[in-house]
């Protein structure tokens, strides 16, 4: 048994592509633990007990970062929404109606759902049609700022709600962007947008490529592992029903 570590889920993934044993948190609650196939697991608590500071110091920053995401994991919907990445908060009421459809109204200070709000996976959905929408205000035109300033043209750009991808950009130059990214902070923002511009130069990962990431952002590497802890940025009902 290992002593000292925080009172989580942990979960054992094996991977054919994992060359190392790699730690994740993914939620508030749990760790994931990617090891390559094979990989002796009666290692695993050893492991554990040496990253405990790692794990203890990624817990305590994302009690932090609790203040952006505006919900409980134990509650279904939020009421509060934070967009880390452009500093914006909303409020989010419910009114029940006698309506037969949900419909969502922003409103001065927030938004507004109104209609059979006991249907919280459909109160979830139509959230994450809402946040679409949000990336479409957002997240485009600051692609296209960062496009201009690289001198990096792009075809053109779509929104998306992905679960894991958060960008990608193909052979006819377009850029496809999670709207998850709302909740991250504004530099990661920019890195994942660097790198897809990037990609419209080069549709690979090659040296090449990662040479031309670095002359626009020489600290990649750093921002790259960031990223790929960034799902604790992310709200629960956003990924509840997927």
């Amino acid at each position: 048994m290992v002593t000292g570590l925080p009172p989580l889920n942990y979960r054992v993934r094996q991977s054919r592509r994992a060359r190392y044993v790699r730690l994740q948190v993914t939620s508030p609650l749990q760790v994931d633990i990617i090891v390559p196939w094979g990989f002796d697991q009666s290692q695993i608590p050893g492991i554990l007990q040496e990253k405990q500071p790692w794990i203890t110091r990624t817990l305590q920053r994302l009690q932090q970062q609790q203040r952006w995401i505006g919900l409980d994991p134990a509650e279904a919907l939020p009421t509060e929404i934070g967009f880390q990445a452009v500093d914006q908060r909303w409020s989010i009421e419910f009114q029940s109606t006698s309506a037969p459809r949900l419909i969502l109204e922003e409103t001065s200070h927030g938004v507004m759902i109104m209609g059979a709000i006991q249907e919280a996976s459909l109160c979830r959905e139509l959230l994450r049609q809402w946040l679409i929408r949000q990336g479409y205000i957002h997240l485009q035109p600051w692609l296209q700022s960062v496009s201009q300033e690289l001198r990096m043209p792009f075809h053109r750009c779509r929104i998306r709600c992905q679960k894991t991808r958060w960008g990608s950009c193909s052979s006819h130059g377009t850029i496809s962007l999670n709207a998850k990214l709302l909740f991250l902070p504004p530099t990661l923002v920019r890195y994942v947008f660097i790198h897809e511009l990037c990609h419209t130069v080069h549709l690979n990962h090659s040296t090449a490529f990662w040479d031309l990431v670095s002359q626009h952002q020489p600290d990649y590497r750093h921002l790259s592992r960031q990223l790929r802890q960034a799902q604790v940025w992310i709200p629960a009902w956003v990924n509840g029903d997927e």
